[in-house]
């Protein structure tokens, strides 16, 4: 073998520390430019034509020329060596695995019959090198170098250099692989928070962001969502469909129902929630290896998934939708959707009299036919009398269906003569009254009904849920008289007023004298064991007994006695951490805080007031907010909890999953724990929407370092269903329900208590 002058020596030595030095100093963005220039450095070195990397499947099953250098007058080939098989190369693999470079000093001097031979000849390839690019878990590619018009004599001493050369390059590779492998996984993070929560109408376009974003990340030709399969597929290509069923697969886009005008790899992946197939996720590349790196694949499969879910709550929240604002078995507005247009009516009509009228219809003797004939002889007649309801009334008018055999009827009368609304409504009762007098025919037995009809006037002044209950007593009052009649309401039909305002008295006399009591439920861990517990305040009502929040909490929001009421609570709370302490239970107590509380002026003043008083350390203090204070007032509640923050007090974000807008609060607000809601909990373990939204939630709250609770685990399969989804944290009548004080005590000295 000739040797090496001293001087090409020196040269060569050069160029190899030069080469290395600039991987050192290189940063992962400076990797393709570093291995570009130390491609160019080694082609120019030894006057070759072609110098390159091929990458290859994990399976090594395809390679692909991903780097090239090439000498002047020399054509690129990098784009047309794309996802080449494997097989041609069979006969090296097992050298390149065991860290071998193979040399050809001169491809004539071969047999003419040897497969290399008949491989490179007709390549124009005169001599090359193949040095292998060796990966944690085997060979990732190779590097090479062609010299088309002369051969060359390989030397020992270069072919090791070059492969420390090609190891080097190898481990920048492997670096920018993983480099790339934790960005993707932070974007798919990203992705999977932005579909929580997401409103029904920004599904479509999310999605579409969503994979736009992952076909610039992976550098796709394109991907998109088929859905569902064409009818055609599943007939004639079961086999696939059969393997789709199972994992993702790679083929041919035609084989996925492609026309495209050239053929591409392509990697399928079913949407499916539940048994429910929604569609496939479609990638294509030119390049089957990076639609066979498992991450890739792994990928595609994530964003599939959550993208399957959404689908499938799209669909669920559209139909949950309809059924919200109308009556399923008659298509007509529910009372949500009247009320909703009885608002807007009351608000747009201001100064008028008469801004609209509301007649409340109901059916006479409904009962009778329902017992006496049936179910569905009932709903026949509810459907023929919906149908004479719209022949009698204008397409102006808004009829619903806001009961059993109760129909509201909103007509928005603004005119300026008074006289002549009341006249146009009346008519309209009256027409009503006689349509639904007529006989009725079902399933050939003749029915005589009729139908009692209250009416109010509605102005600016009156709230739509007060006109609705004058409506509605107006209704009682015409049955009183007989039926088949139509009555006015009556102002003195007050009784709802005044049973609010006694509440509102009651209210204030229970907080002057005390009349309030906090009970306390623990909060367990996995193994049961006690880590904490939540305040919960209940009224001893001197009349009405012990009663729950449910009966009296809203009122007190709406009428701003909550934060008497709250004051309250904290300080029985704090009092009770510091006898808790000494009694060698230092556990965190949770405090619900009312958005009307936490977002007046005194409330930090409040807070700073009963820690000082009670001593109670103010790291045991868990204050749990709702997201109606920040959807009222984000900046105040950000500068109460920051403030509070710095004094040692934690947040808990309650009820989460409920709101409009959970995600850009968890990012604002400084919340250290969230609660899933009581809804979802009670309902997972049968309904799949509530598991993929309380799944999300785990994924969530692990993204973001933050603990989650369930609340109102009352059964063992939730909890078991819980820990199967990642929960370790439970509240709920399994555990324990709320305890007064003194029995509270009690169940700590019997229970295991985490401090």
């Amino acid at each position: 073998m000739q040797a090496i002058n001293e001087h090409t020596r020196l040269a060569f030595y050069q160029m190899v520390a030069k080469v290395s030095a600039r991987f050192v100093a290189a940063k992962v963005d400076d990797i393709d430019s570093s291995i570009q220039q130390a491609l160019a450095d080694i082609g120019s070195f030894f006057r070759a034509d072609r110098s390159y990397i091929f990458e290859f499947s994990d399976y090594l099953e395809f390679a692909d020329n991903t780097y090239e250098w090439c000498a002047d007058g020399v054509p690129a080939e990098i784009d047309n060596l794309k996802d080449l098989p494997m097989d041609m190369y069979q006969d090296w693999i097992g050298d390149w695995q065991a860290g071998r470079s193979i040399p050809i000093a001169d491809i004539q001097s071969l047999d003419p019959n040897s497969p290399e031979r008949l491989l490179l000849e007709p390549q124009g390839m005169r001599a090359l090198l193949m040095v292998p690019l060796p990966s944690d878990d085997g060979i990732q590619g190779i590097f090479g170098i062609d010299l088309m018009h002369e051969p060359y004599d390989w030397q020992e001493e270069q072919i090791t250099l070059l492969q420390i050369v090609g190891e080097i390059m190898s481990s920048a590779l492997q670096r920018k692989r993983a480099d790339q492998s934790f960005r993707l996984r932070q974007l798919i993070s990203r992705i999977a928070v932005e579909f929580i929560n997401l409103p029904t109408k920004k599904v479509d376009i999310t999605v579409t962001k969503a994979l736009a974003r992952i076909q610039s990340f992976l550098d796709l030709s394109n991907i998109h969502i088929e859905k569902p399969l064409a009818p055609e597929f599943h007939s004639t290509k079961r086999a696939l469909l059969k393997k789709l069923q199972k994992q993702p697969v790679l083929t041919d886009s035609s084989e996925l129902g492609l026309d495209l005008p050239h053929e591409l790899p392509a990697l399928g992946v079913l949407l499916r929630h539940g048994e429910n197939e929604l569609g496939t996720l479609i990638a294509t590349q030119t390049s089957r290896r990076v639609l066979e790196h498992s991450e890739t694949v792994e990928s595609l499969q994530l964003i599939a998934d959550l993208v399957a879910g959404t689908l499938a709550r799209k669909a669920t929240e559209q139909k949950v939708e309809y059924l919200a604002y109308y009556d399923e078995l008659t298509a007509l507005p529910n009372r949500r959707l009247i009320t909703n247009r009885l608002e807007h009516s009351l608000s747009i009509h201001r100064g008028y009299t008469h801004a609209c009228a509301l007649l409340f219809v109901d059916l006479d003797n409904f009962k009778r036919i329902n017992d006496s004939r049936g179910r569905e002889a009932g709903d026949e007649l509810l459907q023929q009398v919906t149908g004479r309801l719209l022949a009698a009334v204008s397409e102006e008018d808004t009829l619903a269906r806001v009961g059993g055999d109760q129909f509201l009827l909103l007509i928005e009368t603004a005119m300026d003569n008074n006289e002549q609304s009341v006249l146009y409504v009346q008519e309209s009762a009256e027409r009503i009254r006689a349509e639904l007098a007529r006989p009725f025919r079902i399933n050939g037995h003749t029915f005589h009904g009729s139908a009692s009809i209250g009416i109010v006037y509605g102005n600016n002044q009156e709230t739509p849920a007060n006109l609705l209950k004058q409506a509605e007593l107006a209704m009682y009052k015409a049955k009183a008289q007989g039926r088949n009649t139509i009555q006015y309401y009556d102002p003195a039909m007050q009784q709802e007023a005044i049973e609010r305002a006694q509440l509102y008295s009651d209210l204030r006399t229970a907080i002057a004298d005390k009349q309030f009591e906090v009970y306390y439920q623990a909060q367990n861990n996995a193994d049961d064991q006690i880590i904490g517990a939540e305040a919960l305040v209940r009224w001893h009502h001197p009349t009405r007994g012990l009663l729950s929040p449910g009966q009296f909490i809203a009122f007190a929001e709406e009428t701003g006695l909550i934060g008497e009421i709250g004051k309250i609570v904290l300080k029985e709370t704090c009092h009770l951490l510091n006898e808790l302490k000494e009694t060698g239970y230092d556990i965190p107590i949770s405090v619900n805080i009312s958005a009307e509380h936490i977002l007046q002026p005194e409330f930090l003043g409040d807070i700073r007031d009963i820690l000082t008083e009670t001593g109670a350390n103010p790291e045991r203090l868990k204050l749990e907010i709702t997201e109606s204070a920040m959807i009222r007032d984000t900046d105040t509640v950000v500068e109460h909890m920051l403030d509070l923050q710095k004094l040692g007090v934690r947040f808990s974000l309650d009820d989460f999953g409920t709101g409009y807008s959970s995600l850009s609060y968890l990012k604002a607000l400084p919340i250290h724990e969230i609660k899933l809601d009581l809804r979802f909990v009670r309902d997972m373990v049968k309904n799949t929407d509530d598991t993929a939204i309380a799944d999300l939630v785990f994924r969530l709250a692990k993204v973001m370092n933050l603990d989650v609770i369930a609340e109102g685990v009352a059964e063992p399969e939730q909890k078991d269903f819980l820990l199967e989804l990642g929960c370790q944290r439970f509240q709920g009548f399994l555990f324990s329900h709320p305890l007064p004080v003194p029995e509270f005590r009690q169940f700590l000295a019997s229970a295991q208590v985490i401090h």
